[in-house]
């Protein structure tokens, strides 16, 4: 009889331990769940206490249905591997699973609509999760930082995606935008190095500032004629792109969009394009020819800066050169200035070492800071009467150039303009001997580092014609 009781007794036990192992490895039902009306007949999940692995939200809670998860719901559950949730649930809250690290799998059913703030925010082992042909909106910062997430598909009838939503995705490979979605909000896939495949709908008109910014695997995306705009640093270090066709609806190129598109070659430039930002295309190593037509009218700094390839540039139409637009250019050999052109600004052709020949033309009034510094190959240079102003260092170290063309309107040749230019031997002035001693033309002072104009480069005949 004793040896009866302890059987039982020991089966009593082992089932309870058994029941605690089920337990804590699965939650199901509202074990350990807080729920909270919604105001409408049905109730949020407003808050999980337990640490199951595997976690299923029933449907209803006292006969009404589950509207909700809540904020902050499951947000820190550091056990938590998968959770799977009813049709009832429209809404995920403001970081309702954020930062659950080891979450894998997601199962929203199919009635979620909107899928709040930061609601999976550095779930970084989050891979799989399936979107319903419900969603309408997903938050800013929705799933930033979900590193493992490879795919997204969203459905037709989903209308917005905040800003950030999946920044830092850094496994995110592919992304179905549907149609009916009208913009993509400033660094939405920032950071997401092995993107390498988007489709975007005709219905889009706006990718914003940072959009793509550092995609390194994206190396070809067709933007549909819809879009109207595309913002700053779109591109910016998307690494594989290598061509680009520019919607027939934009009328500029916004700073820095294509920078550090190292293997970008350089799109061609419609009609309605007006303006090409600063900084536009610095760094993009594969551009070899530029030409820029005559809409264009407004060209920012930098545009070209950094672009070691690009050897030849040709201007349709131009009103200034501006500031650092080919600095560092060093293999750019061939510039065809067109009329029109009044200034080159500071920096403009600086570094580039193999020009060797520029037409200066008619209309240009000035030359300004270390203009062509450092172009080592530049042999002669001929400027044209109405010619005003030689800025600082502006032909520094150009150290084979031997001839200089001065019309009689200069008035002005700044502090170091023609420094170590050691084989600058004549200046074919086309002002008299008295004209030339009433030029301003920089002096030395050696407690500011200043230069002479002519500063070593020896001896200079100066030819008078008056």
């Amino acid at each position: 009889m004793k040896k009866s009781k302890l059987i039982v007794l020991s089966l009593a036990i082992i089932t309870a331990a058994l029941s605690v192992i089920i337990l804590s490895g699965c939650d199901s039902g509202a074990a350990n769940m807080t729920f909270t009306s919604d105001g409408s007949g049905g109730y949020v999940l407003t808050k999980y206490n337990g640490n199951a692995k595997d976690v299923t939200v029933p449907d209803t809670y006292k006969d009404a249905p589950i509207t909700a998860i809540g904020a902050e719901a499951f947000a820190e559950n550091r056990s938590l591997l998968s959770v799977s949730l009813p049709n009832t649930v429209k809404k995920i809250g403001t970081r309702a699973f954020a930062y659950c690290a080891h979450l894998t799998s997601v199962n929203l059913g199919n009635g979620v609509e909107t899928i709040e703030y930061e609601a999976f925010k550095m779930c970084g082992k989050l891979f799989s999760i399936n979107i319903p042909s419900t969603l309408k909106t997903v938050g800013n910062y929705a799933f930033e930082s979900c590193t493992s997430l490879e795919s997204v598909v969203l459905p037709e009838g989903a209308e917005k995606i905040g800003e950030y939503a999946f920044q830092f995705c850094t496994s995110l490979s592919t992304v179905v935008i549907p149609n009916g979605i009208t913009e993509l909000p400033k660094y939405l896939f920032e950071g997401c190095d092995k993107l390498s495949s988007v489709s975007l709908p005709d219905t889009l008109t706006w990718i914003g500032d940072a959009t793509f910014l550092r995609c390194k695997s994206l190396a070809a995306i067709d933007i549909p004629d819809s879009v109207t705009y595309i913002g700053q640093h779109a591109f910016t270090g998307c690494e594989k792109l290598t061509n680009i066709t520019l919607p027939q609806n934009i009328t500029e190129i916004s700073y820095s969009t294509f920078s550090g598109c190292t293997s970008l070659t350089f799109p061609t430039i419609h009609k309605n394009i007006t303006k090409i930002g600063d900084h536009a295309f610095q760094d993009c190593d594969a551009i070899t020819s530029v030409t820029i037509p005559s809409t264009v009218t407004k060209l920012g700094s930098g545009v070209f800066e950094y672009c070691s390839s690009l050897h030849t540039v040709t201007f349709d139409s131009a009103t200034q050169i501006s500031r650092y637009m080919f600095h560092g250019c060093d293999s750019l050999s061939s510039v065809t200035l067109c009329e029109g052109i009044t200034s080159i600004e500071d920096s403009a052709f600086s570094g580039c070492y193999p020009l060797s020949e520029i037409t200066i033309p008619t209309t240009v009034k000035s030359v300004g800071y270390e203009a062509f510094l450092n172009c080592t190959a530049l042999t002669d240079i001929t400027f044209s009467e109405g010619f005003v102003e030689i800025g600082v260092n502006a032909f520094k170290d150009c150290t084979s150039l031997q001839t200089v063309d001065l019309p009689s309107t200069v008035v002005q040749i700044w502090d170091g303009a023609f420094a170590n230019c050691t084989a600058l031997a004549t200046i074919n002035y086309s002002g008299s001997e008295e004209q030339w001693k009433h030029i301003e033309k920089g002096k030395a002072d050696p407690v500011y580092g200043i230069l002479d104009w002519n500063h070593g480069t020896g001896y200079i005949t100066v030819n008078y014609n008056g």
